[in-house]
């Protein structure tokens, strides 16, 4: 081994100590001050951090972002509701769904002081550093966060009951005489070496995939896609192919994370596309759109890229800022916070893509 390789190597050792332990003892035990200060607890942040997109969430939605059960999580919303953080709406389109509203004006006055003076202190901290060290020290800092909710994924999904797995699938339930025509494909946990894609298909969706195969059920117009327990500790880790039917017009929801995919979707009438908690080396290829259609991914993106048809308008929005970004030919290595992005034309048209990456991103490419 060369010294270079040697110093690498030490290097390497002496982060991850640092990602694994010491950095997040300190983390933990900060965020356990705020609590304590704020009279909650450590999964009342959590919670509280889920909430801070732009939508409010369900009780569902809650529980698989933060791994609580569906009944800690009511226990945690019950408390944040009594603090006056949080506060439970009906659903303006389902009534039978109920939502859970951050309440901000309580949060930025409560919460968001609490978390100025590290962000201060942080600022300190680096004022030796030049632009292009901070430009690294963010990619280094937006794929950490993504292993690190890769990894949190793999332990949850290890401990997870869930049913048995089932053979590969083809939904005749839904070759009926009632067509379905707006499908929605929800992935519950995680997508890792998937390949998605739109085909002509007698059936709503076909599966192959290698052992061990994911647990695939059809309901309504809901195809659900959900790995069995110990799928990440596997060496295939299920990986394989999902073709959904291009008769249908898709909404795809995507939960724990899209992880070293290809996401082929130019044959789909795609009507949202959600990729929730991160999303790492996935290649992503969009048809033509109908309408203005809704592409977020949420938590951070690293090494993505996402293609759509030549003069198809688009806009990208980034709330977090990142590095390494493309839009055609629009490109800056590091990008602040609010950036907005759009395609000649996109005010004017009434067919395009609106994509939205919240969490910070790096090395994310946008082309035609």
């Amino acid at each position: 081994m060369s010294s270079d390789e040697a110093q690498r190597a030490v290097l390497l050792a002496l982060l991850g100590r640092n990602l694994s332990g010491e950095q997040a003892n300190r983390l933990v035990l900060f965020q356990q001050a705020v609590a304590d200060r704020l009279g909650l607890t450590l999964t009342d942040l959590l919670g509280l951090a889920a909430l801070s997109g732009p939508e409010p969430l369900t009780a569902g939605q809650l529980a698989e972002a933060t791994g609580l059960t569906t009944g800690s999580v009511t226990v945690m919303i019950d408390r944040l509701e009594l603090a006056g953080y949080v506060q439970r709406e009906k659903d303006g389109q389902d009534r039978r769904r109920v939502l859970v509203r951050p309440v901000r004006v309580r949060i930025d006055q409560d919460v968001a002081p609490l978390y100025a003076a590290l962000a201060a202190a942080w600022v300190r901290a680096l004022e030796g550093y030049s632009t292009e060290e901070l430009s690294t020290l963010l990619d280094a800092q937006t794929r950490s966060a993504l292993l690190v909710q890769e990894q949190t994924a793999a332990l949850r999904l290890a401990g997870a009951q869930v049913g048995p797995a089932v053979e590969t699938l083809r939904a005749s339930s839904a070759s009926s005489a009632m067509p379905v025509q707006q499908a929605r494909l929800l992935i519950a946990n995680g997508a890792h070496k998937v390949r998605l894609r739109g085909a002509a298909l007698a059936e709503l969706y076909a599966a192959e995939f290698e052992a061990p195969e994911p647990q695939i059920q059809f309901q309504g117009s809901t195809v659900q896609f959900r790995y069995p327990r110990f799928a990440f500790l596997s060496r295939g880790r299920g990986t394989g192919t999902l073709s959904l039917s291009s008769t249908a017009s898709w909404q795809i929801d995507v939960r724990g994370g899209a992880y070293e995919c290809s996401f082929d979707l130019r044959e789909l009438r795609l009507t949202a596309l959600n990729l929730f908690n991160g999303a790492f080396r996935l290649e992503l290829s969009l048809g033509q759109p109908r309408g203005l259609v809704p592409v977020r991914i949420t938590s951070g993106v690293a090494d993505i890229v996402i293609r759509r048809p030549a003069g198809v308008a688009a806009q990208l929005h980034i709330p977090n800022g990142g590095t390494h970004l493309r839009l055609d030919e629009r490109y800056e290595q590091w990008a602040s916070p609010e950036l907005r992005w759009q395609t000649p034309g996109f005010d004017s048209t009434s067919d395009g893509y609106v994509i939205t990456v919240e969490g910070g991103a790096s090395k994310l490419e946008i082309r035609a």
